[in-house]
């Protein structure tokens, strides 16, 4: 039985422009590459990746390390499933991401984003390593650990992948879906008691998906 995975897109369209950007009189190709960014982001929120991505690609070529643009680029790309391209993009916007404490969040997102496209990637051991490093930068960052807990079920380690999900429900106790992955993983470990209880809690909390499954638990 597959798992699901929680996604929630974490779109960097919040974020203006780095430090440089900020505290230096605009240049000409850093005006236009502000306005090529503007602009994709209208389209990146209606969905329409591909406009988002060229306009982005505009802002580049003006400003090559436009972090912004790069960030957004490869969360673009990653909706267009260019796993490939969107990993290259965050490799760089990682590489360029400021890294004192005003920034730290924004940097977390981008560990959790580049993990979630080596999950997409099924290349589960580095998903791991970076909701790990999301998860050190960030300690209390509930979606790190779901995250990490289902790379971890299907890279075959199913006990940390439980510490995973238990940890969320520590964090957030009303979070159905991490007790519905919970109950799924212990149904694979032949916990069939454990996962019972995990799924009728889940439903309490409002899970559909564990509906049928919880029916069958006597």
């Amino acid at each position: 039985m597959k798992k699901l995975l929680v996604f929630v897109s974490i779109i960097l369209l919040t974020i203006g422009c780095n430090k440089s950007e900020q505290s230096n009189p605009q240049t000409k190709n850093e005006k236009l590459a502000n306005d090529y960014f503007a602009r994709a982001k209208e389209y990146f929120n209606q969905q329409d990746y591909e406009t988002a991505v060229s306009l982005l690609d505009s802002a580049l070529i003006n400003q090559p390390d436009h972090v912004s643009s790069i960030a957004t680029r490869a969360s673009a790309l990653y909706n267009m499933e260019d796993y490939d391209g969107a990993v290259r993009d965050y490799n760089k916007a990682i590489e360029l991401w400021p890294t004192d404490e005003q920034n730290k969040a924004d940097l977390t997102s981008i560990y959790l984003e580049r993990g979630d496209t080596y999950y997409a990637m099924q290349e589960y051991d580095q998903a791991i390593t970076d909701f790990t490093k999301a998860i050190e930068m960030d300690p209390t960052n509930s979606l790190a650990y779901m995250y990490r807990g289902d790379a971890r079920d299907y890279a075959g380690f199913q006990k940390e992948a439980i510490e995973d999900y238990t940890k969320v429900i520590e964090l957030n106790p009303k979070d159905g879906t991490a007790f519905y992955n919970r109950a799924v993983t212990k149904q694979n470990m032949k916990d069939q008691n454990g996962a019972c209880e995990d799924f009728k809690k889940a439903v309490e909390l409002g899970n559909k998906e564990a509906e049928p499954f919880a029916a069958d638990c006597k």
